[in-house]
């Protein structure tokens, strides 16, 4: 039955309770199971659904998950839904919606949803918010800045509007204005305790702690005067804790011993650090009521040392102490060192165990056969069985020039030898004539 159409909306209804007071993660799972629908369960309401799709969506940080939120903000965003929500239901999905789109950079569309929303609640302070949201996005600072003063002025107590204008002072960090404008809550939300750590911090970086220290006892005393419940317990125990803070802190001392006393009689009397801080604060100011709430303290008990024993022990040598310390700090080190050297050998040694051997192809370790050849990697220039062969271009140099003979003595005693015989005497004498043609006349 958990997962029963009828109980969506109760469902939601949780998830929204524990959204506000920060359980987001069971928020979140809450969502998810009304928003995931198994095979044979019937369609949950569409107004749950787009109630649970807004919220959902609330819940991411900026920038994250924006395809996905722009799709259940669309669905949530229907015109057939117009008149089953509500109006309030209506203005944060809208608002919700043009945000989502600024951050997607798609101005044009959010332009258009902010006119939507104009014409349906124009004087809704969501409407001028995201005004001021898509000036602040075109860079405008002034123009973001106008838009929510004008509102703020026309419409005096608007909460939404006047946080929205105190944030974006403080990011200008124009401090005195944000406080300023933070002054025109009403007290109910002022006394607030993140309203009231926001104001504490600005008068901080002002370096006015009086007017801080002010804001607390505002604080302070609005929820002692309100109706004791157990939220108002709880809100008044964390705004006295954070006063306990901010006094230590100026070293108020008066308001100190004030915030510290009236947390021991209103939220819890036997909280040692709070009765430590009270006796430490009325140590100066009030050292009676000091010395009776120090009675209180539960000091242990020292009956068990003999004071004469004590005092016969001879006073420690500072210098011998802070030798020894040294000295045991560096064994200390030395030890770690070693410590952790053995860790890594023992992580070396598993890493080397866990790699297993990796073999050639088809190679058997049991019958390696014979060894590889030593020269393998060397080139084969540089191998002892290389022999260099001629190549053709050499040959050629063996021929020589043309006419060239060998000149060995085989040779010659092949044949015979004609450089003996004498040359023919016919026509020796004389220079041999040279035969030309006769000219005529």
């Amino acid at each position: 039955m958990e997962d029963h159409e009828e109980l969506a909306a109760i469902h939601v209804q949780r998830a929204c309770v524990l959204q506000r007071r920060g359980q987001e993660a069971e928020a979140q799972e809450l969502y998810n199971r009304v928003l995931t629908q198994k095979p044979g369960q019937e369609e949950v309401d569409v107004t749950v659904l787009a109630v649970a799709c807004n919220n959902v969506v609330a819940l991411r940080s900026e920038g994250r998950s924006l395809f996905d939120s722009l799709k259940r903000i669309n669905v949530a965003s229907k015109d057939s839904l117009e008149h089953k929500l509500t109006q309030r239901q209506t203005v944060e999905i809208a608002g919700n919606k043009c945000l989502l789109l600024l951050q997607a950079h798609r101005l044009e569309e959010a332009k258009k949803e902010l006119e939507k929303l104009r014409r349906s609640c124009p004087s809704h302070p969501r409407v001028a918010i995201v005004q001021a949201a898509i000036a602040h996005k075109e860079k405008k600072g002034k123009s973001c800045e106008e838009i929510l003063e004008t509102y703020v002025k026309e419409n005096d107590g608007q909460q939404e509007a006047i946080l929205a204008l105190a944030q974006l002072y403080a990011q200008q960090q124009r401090h005195e204005l944000a406080v300023e404008v933070l002054a025109k809550l009403p007290l109910s939300s002022r006394a607030q305790p993140k309203t009231t750590e926001a104001i504490v911090s600005l008068h901080q970086r002002q370096k006015k702690p009086d007017k801080a220290a002010a804001a607390l006892r505002e604080a302070v005393k609005y929820w002692s005067e309100v109706e004791q419940d157990d939220e108002a317990e709880h809100t008044l125990g964390q705004v006295l804790r954070m006063a306990a803070r901010v006094a230590v802190q100026v070293k108020d001392r008066a308001f100190a011993a004030e915030v510290f006393q009236l947390y021991l009689e209103k939220i819890d009397g036997s909280d040692t650090e709070a009765l430590c801080g009270l006796v430490q604060a009325l140590a100066v100011t009030d050292p009676e009521r000091a010395a009776e709430y120090a009675q209180r303290l539960k000091v242990p008990s020292f009956d068990h040392l003999d004071a004469e024993e004590l005092e016969s022990v001879p006073i420690p040598k500072v210098g011998a102490m802070l030798s020894r310390k040294k000295g045991d700090k560096e064994a200390s080190n030395e030890e770690e060192a070693a410590l952790q050297a053995e860790k890594e050998k023992e992580k070396r040694e598993k890493k080397k165990q866990r790699k297993k051997k990796r073999y050639p192809k088809d190679f058997d370790p049991e019958n390696p056969g014979p060894p590889p050849d030593p020269e393998r990697w060397l080139p084969k220039r540089e191998r002892t069985e290389f022999k260099k062969k001629m190549r053709k271009k050499d040959k050629q140099l063996l021929r020589g020039p043309q006419g060239a003979m060998v000149t060995s003595e085989d040779f010659r005693k092949q044949g015979p030898s004609t450089a003996q015989v004498e040359a023919s005497k016919d026509n020796s004498t004389g220079p041999r004539k040279q035969a030309g043609r006769k000219k005529g006349k």
